[in-house]
């Protein structure tokens, strides 16, 4: 019974694919602040307010912010209307973000470009925002990379963006290694990105300690990746059970699976419940 690698967040679902296929990539909309210009002390100011749940405050101050200049302002303000699921002023805003300074605000703008399929363009955003320091652009340059099978070049970007602890990234150069045969530093990545709390990493790992044989270690991962990616690892598990010849609970988890229509676990259901 085969088991779910998953190797990147998706905002709009989780991405269900065997290890080195990739959909659609993280948006990572990372909220922060920068002290140096007024504009961005007052992003600053936004950010705080935010974190105490007052957003009209903060988006007011983040407005004010990106008409006094602040990239950052600009990317968080896109950010909120992103989360409204207003697109178009996500993108004007995370386009003045990225003009503005903002490397996020590339990343931000790349990530809508490659949604509506414009990966060239997305692929330019993405490089501007890496080297320009967004290790989350470098992250995203990494994924785009392998989804057009440049593993050399995904890797290093994927490294790189690991080495500045983005969990994502940890995950997709585990991946990498993982489909050339390097499962002990695969293993390492996994690691990495399931201790800086990104599920789907628990979840890999967990994957590399069942062909260690590391059956409760295993478990205790995908259990781990159970809160955050039900539908992966309800599969992972009913696999686990199997293995440890538990073939009720097993049942139970590819029913789970199967509920959250994950079709492996309804095809594994279907066998476990068949008469002998």
């Amino acid at each position: 019974m085969a088991r779910l690698t998953v190797i990147c967040l998706v905002l709009a679902g989780s991405l269900n694919s065997s290890a080195g296929e990739t959909e659609a990539k993280p948006v990572k909309f990372f909220k922060f602040g920068i002290v140096a210009t007024d504009g961005n002390k007052l992003t600053n100011k936004g950010f705080r307010a935010e974190k105490q749940g007052k957003i009209k405050e903060a988006v007011s101050l983040y407005t004010e912010a990106c008409q006094k200049g602040s990239g950052a302002g600009c990317t968080n303000l896109g950010i909120h209307h992103y989360s409204k699921g207003s697109a178009d002023l996500a993108e004007k805003y995370f386009d003045l973000g990225c003009k503005k300074g903002s490397p996020d605000g590339c990343s931000n703008l790349a990530v809508l470009f490659e949604n509506q399929g414009d990966s060239s363009k997305a692929e330019d955003l993405y490089s501007k925002a890496c080297d320009h320091g967004s290790t989350v652009g470098c992250a995203n340059l990494g994924l785009l990379h392998l989804q057009n099978k440049k593993t050399k070049e995904a890797l290093e970007m994927l490294e790189q963006s690991c080495e500045h602890d983005v969990a994502v990234g940890c995950n997709g150069a585990g991946t990498v290694l993982e489909n050339d045969k390097k499962l002990d530093e695969a293993r390492k990545r996994y690691e990495k990105a399931c201790k800086l709390g990104y599920g789907l990493g628990c979840s890999n790992l967990g994957v590399i300690e069942a062909k260690y044989n590391n059956i409760e270690k295993a478990k205790d991962l995908y259990e781990k990746a159970l809160k955050s990616h039900p539908i992966e690892s309800y599969q992972n598990l009913g696999y686990i059970q199997e293995k440890m010849g538990n073939p009720k609970k097993a049942l139970e988890h590819y029913n789970q699976g199967c509920r959250n229509k994950e079709p492996e676990s309804c095809e594994n259901e279907k066998k476990l419940s068949a008469p002998n």
